[in-house]
Formats: structure tokens, sequence, C-alpha cells
């Protein structure tokens, strides 16, 4: 005659022993979430400014401006980080800021993350920050 045995302890080590790695994968599910809406609101913010430089290529503190208003008045409240003038860049890749040429906005800026320890080396700076980069060109009229 076999005696039953009792399982019921045996689901609560198993979701202890799996809850760690869940709540890791779920850190890491959110800071990637929310490093794409730092790099589409710096993306937004750049295609501002080349929409602006487009009609003014020669008013480099306006299209920087441009770019601030947009990021920080949106971006700000989405990635809880602000954007510097300093992280902007304006360029013409075709050489000189004439009408039919482009004009080129580039922003980057280091992004903290949450649980940066938790991404490997390589895809995140030693201080646990993500180099982020949006950029937009446009025709000058």
């Amino acid at each position: 005659m076999t005696t039953q045995r009792s399982h019921k302890g045996q689901s609560l080590v198993e979701f202890a022993l799996l809850l760690p790695i869940l709540l890791i994968i779920l850190v890491i599910v959110a800071d990637l979430s929310r490093a794409i809406a730092a790099r589409v609101c710096l993306s937004n913010a750049a295609r501002e400014g080349a929409r602006y430089g487009a009609n003014h290529p020669l008013d480099w503190g306006g299209i920087r401006n441009r770019v601030l208003l947009e990021y920080n008045d949106t971006g700000m409240r989405v990635t809880g980080m602000s954007l510097r003038a300093e992280d902007i860049l304006i360029s013409f890749p075709s050489g000189a800021a004439a009408p039919g040429n482009y004009i080129r906005v580039a922003t980057r800026t280091n992004f903290p993350l949450w649980f940066g320890t938790f991404f490997p080396t390589g895809f995140v700076q030693e201080d646990g920050t993500l180099l982020i980069e949006g950029a937009a060109e446009m025709v000058i009229f």
C-alpha cells in the first residue's frame, strides 16, 4: 500500500525560484521601453529643429531653441530628463547652407537607466547610461 504524498509546497518553491528571474526581465523591459520613448522624443525634437532650419538655416540659436522647446515640453514629461543645448548638432551634409541643400539636426544624450548594471557593458556605458541619438534632415528653402 502506497501513501499519497503532499505536493502543496512544490508550487510555492518553484515560484520563489523563478520570481527573481521574472522581476529582472520585467525591469529590463521597463528600462528599454523608457529608452525607446526617449529616442522617439529626441527624433521629434530634431525634426522640429530641422523644420525650422529649412526656412532659417543660419539661425543656429533659433534652431537650438526649437529643439529644446520641443523636447523639454514633451520629452521631459516622458523620460524625466532634460536636453541641453550642447547635445544638439547642426550640420549641412551638402556643404553649404544654400537653397536645395540639406540641413541636418542631430541630438544625442546619455540616458540614465534605472538598472544599467543588468545590461552588458558593450550595450551601456560604464556609468549605467545608454547613448541615445535622434536626427532629421530637411531641404533648405
